[in-house]
């Protein structure tokens, strides 16, 4: 079951298997002839679980403080597959079969279903996060394959600075794979103008997060190794442009900020070494000292 994950109450048996309720929000199915674990799923809004009971097709999870409803899968399956015999472009029945086959990581089918609701109902908010959330997952694990899906992500920009940082990365990174290294550069570029502090946390996939300025930097660092002599040249060009930006004599915590972003590139060495010398002379002797060493490592002549 993993470390510190134990059960979170008591299951249901259901055609020879059982589902057991973990502490970790999921539910494994245990065969019962074999006595293992043969599959796992958890509810896509991490809800908390507790003992589970299967009524009339659908599994009720008490807790202590809540009681959700969840319809089986099967159960749920059938029902939207009738009502679009019925309905072929019944919203809800494709939501739902979109987010099934979302949650069986069947992406192609999963985006397929989930933009036909979308175009049938535009300003449906549930089918665009659901949409959103199933293009982001498609694009993270292959853009080369995804990739022309893009666009359609952006069209589900909610104006929410989460998804806005999500789609630029995404966008940076995919561009990074198929190899257009200065696209790539300029979502981070806008990564970089959006961003507040450095150290906001940037979603990565469904699981997992990072400072949003240490992401940006390792990105930049991957592109200028890379990069081309000419593409190297374009890519100082733009830095240069964004340092400009910060005046003739920048300091304190504007180019701390940058450096946080831009801190590895060769064409920063010269506001590295400014802002070590700022430090020493604030008495932050350890963090100066720590930057020398990295100049000393440079390779660039300057």
């Amino acid at each position: 079951m993993g470390n510190g994950v134990l059960p979170a109450g008591t299951g249901f048996a259901s055609g020879g298997r059982y589902f057991l309720p973990l502490t970790s929000s999921e539910v494994i199915a245990i065969d019962l002839a074999e006595g293992r674990a043969v599959a796992r799923t958890s509810p896509r809004d991490g809800a908390p679980l507790g003992n589970l009971i299967c009524h009339r097709g659908s599994v009720i999870s008490q807790n202590g403080e809540f009681l959700d409803c969840y319809d089986q899968i099967d159960v749920l399956r059938k029902r939207s597959e009738l009502q679009l015999e019925r309905e072929p472009d019944n919203v809800e029945a494709l939501r739902t079969l979109g987010e099934v086959a979302y949650n069986e990581e069947r992406l192609s089918d999963a985006i397929s279903l989930l933009e036909r609701a979308y175009r049938a109902a535009p300003d449906d908010v549930e089918t665009r996060d659901v949409l959103a959330e199933c293009l982001a997952a498609a694009l993270d694990g292959d853009f080369a394959a995804h990739g022309a899906k893009l666009p359609l992500l952006k069209e589900l920009q909610d104006g929410g600075m989460a998804r806005q940082l999500m789609i630029l990365r995404i966008e940076a990174q995919g561009m990074l794979q198929a190899g257009q290294r200065l696209a790539s550069a300029d979502s981070c570029l806008k990564l970089y103008a959006l961003a507040g502090d450095p150290e906001e946390m940037l979603s990565i996939g469904r699981d997992h997060q990072t400072a949003i300025s240490r992401w940006v930097e390792s990105q930049l660092a991957a592109i200028w190794r890379e990069s081309s002599e000419e593409e190297q040249n374009a890519l100082q060009g733009l830095i240069e442009g964004e340092i400009a930006k910060l005046g003739p004599e920048p300091r304190g915590e504007s180019l701390e900020r940058f450096l946080a972003f831009f801190g590895t590139l060769p064409p920063t060495e010269s506001l590295r070494l400014r802002h070590a010398r700022e430090l020493a002379l604030a008495g932050q002797s350890l963090e100066a000292q720590q930057l020398f060493l990295d100049l000393e490592k440079s390779t660039d002549p300057a």
